[in-house]
């Protein structure tokens, strides 16, 4: 499979990533030195610590679907899931 119908073929599929995804640029990926790198990110990954045992399961699905959706799509969610239980 040569270069072009490598991206032929890439081309037919959507990129599909979460709102946090960080883009690293591929030479500097792995330097040594962290300062080189260039990584361009909403914001940090934070949902997994912040959710906690003690969360009611709405105010922990809410945190989970902030990284990944925007607020009007997550009262959507939530309303339907209400809907459903």
């Amino acid at each position: 499979m040569d270069e072009g119908e490598f991206r032929r073929m890439l081309e037919r599929f959507p990129v599909v990533r979460k709102k946090t995804y960080a883009r690293v640029e591929w030479n500097s990926m792995y330097d040594k030195d962290e300062s080189k790198s260039t990584i361009t990110s909403l914001h940090e990954d934070t949902q997994v610590s912040s959710i906690r045992e003690s969360d009611s399961l709405r105010d922990a699905m809410g945190k989970f679907l902030d990284a990944y959706f925007s607020a009007q799509e997550i009262m959507k969610i939530q309303r339907e899931f209400e809907k459903k239980t």
